[in-house]
């Protein structure tokens, strides 16, 4: 009885001990006084969910089952915020507050993503200049086949009349794909969300380690970038690659990247949601003539035709801008954007 004891006890330390010895506990400081807030909350009320505020240089730990998540709060100010526990209680942190306790760097003041300033800048792909400067929504489909699906796999909302139109969900969670960075935590389309273990400078932007806030991060992947390079990986790398206005991201190494990344202002991402909000103008039957041939030709088509018999010398406005390094996008006549790389 007592050898079988034994036995049993022995066969749980070897299979349990070294899990507890193996397992990295990921520990973050205060970069100022800093307020917790009650952890079980639904929607962030700066007065009734705080709790008490500790003071700069305190020390927390990062939860076996964390949240984080991008919120706003009752007053309408947007948070990063996260579970870290604190004397052996959990309570939610502003991640702005936070950087790791063993990092390398940090990044710089103005690297970090500003939620809440009418004047802030945000990281969306650069596509969204091409998608804005044609006009036509549809053009997401041909730059990220991940909406070409017939619905969300993951989460699927219905709605009046059935499920809804890709550009429906990409509205709920506008905007989509935006890169959002603190220093301990970066959340990508609003559900890819990663904790950071450490920040280390490069000569042209950094190079994070990271790893997934939720085991199953797999569930939450809506981009057809192929996240198979970093499977069974706790921890991997994330490549930053500043070059003006333009960000690079790559993944593990410098042959899997995620994605070209664009500083826009607020006038842009309103041009680009008013534009995945409107409904395509259809051609009707008026806009539809017969060439020579006596063959059908649509308004579009003849747009197309006109555009190809222009002046091949005589270049629009943003073409000029492009040869310079320049990047612009013009709408109603209007320059409603400029970007460049350095």
């Amino acid at each position: 009885m007592v050898k079988s004891l034994k036995r049993r006890l022995l066969f749980i330390l070897l299979v349990f001990l070294p899990c507890v010895l193996f397992t990295e506990e990921l520990e973050f400081v205060t970069i100022k006084r800093t307020m917790l807030y009650n952890s079980y909350i639904s929607k962030l009320n700066f007065n009734r969910d705080a709790v008490f505020e500790i003071e700069k240089d305190t020390r927390v730990k990062y939860p076996v089952n964390p949240h984080i998540v991008r919120t706003k709060a009752t007053n309408g100010t947007l948070i990063i915020i996260g579970t870290f526990f604190y004397k052996n209680n959990e309570y939610y942190i502003n991640c702005a507050d936070l950087i790791p306790v063993n990092t390398t760097d940090t990044f710089i003041p103005a690297f970090i993503s500003d939620l809440n300033s009418p004047n802030r800048k945000t990281w969306v792909p650069s596509y969204y200049i091409e998608v804005l400067q044609s006009q036509d929504r549809d053009t997401i489909l041909l730059l990220e086949p991940y909406w070409k699906q017939k619905y969300d796999p993951y989460c699927v909302f219905e709605i009046i009349g059935g499920r809804q139109e890709w550009y429906e969900y990409f509205i709920l969670l506008f905007p989509f794909y935006e890169f959002v960075i603190t220093n301990s935590a970066i959340i990508y389309n609003e559900d890819t969300r990663f904790i950071i273990k450490n920040i280390s400078k490069t000569a042209n932007g950094y190079n994070v380690t990271v790893k997934f806030v939720w085991e199953s991060w797999e569930k939450y992947i809506r981009d057809s970038f192929n996240w198979n390079i970093i499977k069974g990986k706790e921890y991997f790398n994330m490549i930053l690659c500043v070059d003006g206005d333009y960000m690079d991201v790559y993944i593990e190494d410098m042959e899997h990247k995620l994605n070209t990344f664009v500083q826009v202002d607020q006038v842009f991402l309103n041009e680009f949601k008013a534009l995945i909000e409107k409904k395509p103008e259809l051609p009707t039957d008026t806009d539809v003539t017969q060439t020579e041939d006596k063959t059908p030709q649509s308004a579009i088509e003849k747009n197309a035709l006109s555009k190809n018999n222009a002046d091949k010398t005589s270049l629009p406005l943003w073409a000029w801008f492009v040869f310079i390094g320049i990047a612009v996008v013009v709408v109603g006549g209007i320059v409603v954007f400029a970007v460049k790389r350095k």
